[in-house]
């Protein structure tokens, strides 16, 4: 018989050293955060990269409720800062070459066995709390029949669910193993093009249909022009510095992939998508700089949208020449 110990925690597990790389929060970024925490010492990526490859630099959601019928539009517009169609996870795992798995609807059970083993073999996990914050859990601890997670935030009892009651969400997290071997340039041009097309459709899309959630969303310049139809709303304001907050991140990010891309993607295609490329960057770097001078958002949010549309049409430019045997 294996003797599982009671306790273990990982103990070469080292997190950024960078407060803004936080993943304590929900959202997008935050997951994209908490997996970059875990891989960075084993790839040769930037967290913006993973924003980037990800599509999280690049796409908009907001719920409408004119797109869904449900009387309480809070309770399901709070997933607009988790979901992608583009599928967060399985792009970073296919760009870094690292194994990322989900697992959803495990009994506490089952999640407590499959929690043993990878902490066992020295592979923390990924995970959210009841109100969708990540966590990253490194260890854990069982006394006197009580199960307890070990997290980088400190220790949590483990009850039946992770994730509450929740009806899409029950004892959700990502396994995250070493992969295969490292991918060769192309291969990384190839899902960078097939990104950038996939933005600029997103981009001039009204709406996307979310299997996660099995709800619509605006999105891409729509989502960002009802936003703006909600800026000077009082009772919108909290949700807009939550929103404003993690956009500029998203753009700061969007512009330096951009920027880093531009050569290689120009090498493989076509010379004359460097400068393109490299105009959306400009775009991109130009809303965040937008915001370091003026916080009048009613004002500014509207010349965010319109910087927003100049680098999707950079994008749409550029698509031209991506070749259609790269998607």
């Amino acid at each position: 018989m294996i003797n599982i110990p009671k306790t273990k925690t990982i103990a070469s597990f080292h997190p950024v050293k960078n407060p803004s790389f936080k993943w304590d929060d929900s959202g997008s970024i935050a997951l994209t955060n908490a997996i970059y925490n875990v891989i960075h010492e084993r790839i040769d990526f930037h967290r913006d990269e993973l924003l980037g490859i990800s599509s999280v630099a690049f796409c908009n959601y907001f719920y409408h409720p004119g797109y869904n019928q449900h009387e309480e539009e809070q309770a399901v517009s709070l997933y607009s800062n988790l979901i992608s169609n583009y599928g967060i996870v399985e792009s970073i795992a296919h760009y870094t070459g690292i194994s990322i798995a989900e697992v959803n609807g495990l009994v506490q059970d089952e999640f407590w066995k499959l929690l043993q083993f990878e902490v066992l073999n020295g592979r923390a996990l990924v995970s959210m709390k009841e109100d969708f914050s990540l966590i990253i859990i490194e260890g854990y601890r069982e006394e006197e029949g009580r199960r307890h997670l070990l997290t980088q935030n400190g220790e949590q009892v483990f009850e039946e669910k992770l994730q509450g009651e929740d009806p899409i969400y029950s004892n959700w997290a990502l396994l995250i193993r070493d992969g295969g071997p490292e991918r060769e340039r192309t291969s990384l041009t190839r899902q960078r093009t097939n990104l950038l097309k996939w933005v600029v459709r997103h981009g001039f899309e009204k709406k996307e249909f979310s299997q996660e959630t099995r709800e619509n969303y605006a999105c891409g310049i729509h989502a960002l022009e009802l936003l703006t139809l909600k800026v000077g709303d009082r009772a919108f304001h909290s949700h807009f510095s939550t929103f404003i907050e993690d956009f500029l991140v998203k753009k700061s990010a969007a512009s330096r992939c951009l920027a880093l891309w531009s050569g290689d993607i120009a090498a493989e295609t076509n010379i004359k998508v460097e400068p393109l490329l490299k105009r959306a960057s400009k775009s991109y770097q130009d809303i965040v700089d937008l915001s370091v001078k003026n916080v009048d958002w009613p004002t500014i949010f509207p010349k965010m949208v319109e910087l927003e549309r100049e680098a999707l049409a950079s994008l749409q430019d550029a698509a031209v020449y991506f070749p259609s045997a790269f998607g």
